[in-house]
């Protein structure tokens, strides 16, 4: 509740005071919810843009109840515990706090580093991939590779050239010690179309070329299960999370491993989401990936030990 000071001066300044502003392009889980700042609900204003919850654009101060930090104490001196802060005031430098230390147990692999120039070149080429269902056959390649701190996942594609709101998704299933036993999971909503999975994905890189639609605020982050997707629990800032190759055919993300909470073991798979009917998934890992339909397979997903060599080779692609 405001305190009387502060609505004076609001009605004194003629400010508006108003609860906060709807999101209207929000087309995940939040068509079912309620929000606290009384927006509308409903589906994307337009193909593509799901800018997720309006609440973790760092408009709140650091600690308030809904602040995704979450309490504790980060790299930056700032009273938060999570892998960034997004108040205006933060006194860190870049967009993720928490550089310098890794998690423990996770191997240290490739440091590499990307700019958004020739980035698939930066990967060694035992951490390359090629993707099912690419735009243009034979041509699309993945890089994924990490070291004790960052997940570092490259994407070449020409397809991506053709719509700024055409989003790589990659699904991430993180386990501090043992995973799981598998078992199938929807994931986020985009443009009417939800991934299904074999797994049960706990978090969600999303990247797209354009992350602010203009209307619907920024959609590049880390999102999670939790909040039925419709959180972006970390931003990913352009220039020092992401980046994308002129003329757009290739998009690259940097990922702390504390935004996926420092696990031990991780189930993946990735895609990019097409929003063409026929043509709806596009630069599938692993090849038998299936998410347009899970009554026609379970389809399959990466196995991943992060305390082992980073090479694909040593990877275990899951067939259910």
């Amino acid at each position: 509740m405001r305190s009387f000071a502060a609505l004076s001066l609001c009605l004194l300044l003629g400010a508006g005071c108003a609860a906060g502003d709807m999101n209207p392009d929000d087309a995940g889980a939040d068509a079912q919810m309620v929000w606290p700042d009384g927006g509308p609900d409903g589906r994307d204003a337009g193909p593509g843009e799901d800018a997720g919850d309006p609440r973790d654009a760092g408009d709140r101060p650091d600690g308030a109840p809904a602040d995704p930090d979450g309490g504790g104490t980060d790299a930056g001196g700032d009273p938060d515990a999570g892998p960034l802060d997004g108040g205006a005031a933060d006194p860190d430098a870049g967009s993720l706090d928490g550089g310098g230390a890794g998690c423990p147990g996770i191997h240290s692999g490739d440091t590499i580093a990307l700019d958004g120039s020739g980035d698939l070149a930066a990967y060694p080429s035992e951490q390359i991939l090629n993707p099912h269902a690419p735009y243009v056959a034979g041509a699309d390649q993945y890089g994924i590779t990490w070291d004790a701190e960052h997940l570092y996942v490259t994407l070449v594609a020409s397809g991506l050239a053709d719509d700024e709101f055409r989003p790589l998704h990659v699904y991430v299933e993180a386990a501090s010690g043992s995973l799981p036993a598998a078992s199938p999971a929807m994931g986020k909503e985009y443009g009417g179309q939800t991934p299904a999975f074999a797994f049960s994905p706990t978090h969600l890189i999303a990247v797209r070329r354009t992350s602010d639609s203009g209307s619907g605020g920024p959609y590049n982050g880390v999102y999670e299960a939790a909040s039925s997707w419709s959180v972006r629990e970390t931003p990913l800032a352009s220039g020092t999370d992401t980046w994308v190759a002129s003329g757009g055919t290739a998009i690259s993300i940097r990922v702390p491993w504390s935004a996926l909470g420092c696990p031990a073991r991780i189930r993946l798979s990735a895609h990019v989401v097409n929003q063409v009917i026929g043509e709806d998934w596009k630069d599938l890992i692993p090849v038998g990936a299936q998410p347009w339909n899970p009554t026609d397979g379970p389809g399959s997903y990466y196995e991943i030990d992060l305390s082992a060599d980073p090479a694909v080779s040593g990877w275990t692609e899951v067939t259910p």
